[in-house]
């Protein structure tokens, strides 16, 4: 229910579907808090990103919420051919985050490296085009997690 209902109003294109969308989040945050998430529900959460929403900060609290229920990013990584639809911005930032984090870049090599080959497929492009916009800053960390 919840995630349909962030589904449905994922856009946020008007107050009501802001408002639904953000009771649905902090629903979902509770009950994460009292009894946990099916990974089916976190795989789920990981579709509900969109790059057309145009409330970008709320967003960003769903983007938190994954990091935060998804620590090693074991489930980002599941859904990344998914995400890539409707989401390659929010994938690629995603990424970046990850990257950036000393403890998380190893758990994202991991997950590469055992990955089935449509994953390790979008996951190699867009880590090269993450490289290829910002060689200085992503080169080395890049390089890291696609050599096996």
């Amino acid at each position: 229910m919840m995630i349909d209902q962030l589904m449905s109003n994922r856009i946020m294109s008007t107050e009501e579907e802001f408002i639904l969308f953000e009771e649905a989040l902090a629903s979902l945050n509770k009950k994460y808090e009292s009894d946990g998430l099916e990974e089916q529900t976190i795989e789920k959460l990981y579709l509900v990103l969109d790059d057309n929403c145009e409330a970008f900060e709320v967003m960003w609290g769903l983007v938190h919420f994954l990091e935060h229920i998804d620590r090693k990013a074991f489930y980002f990584v599941k859904t990344i051919p998914q995400i890539n639809e409707n989401a390659p911005e929010w994938m690629e930032l995603m990424l970046k985050r990850r990257l950036n984090h000393k403890d998380v870049i190893h758990d994202l090599k991991q997950l590469y490296l055992l990955s089935p080959d449509i994953v390790q497929y979008h996951i190699k492009s867009v880590l090269n085009k993450i490289q290829k916009n910002n060689p200085d800053r992503f080169h080395e960390k890049v390089k890291f997690v696609l050599d096996m």
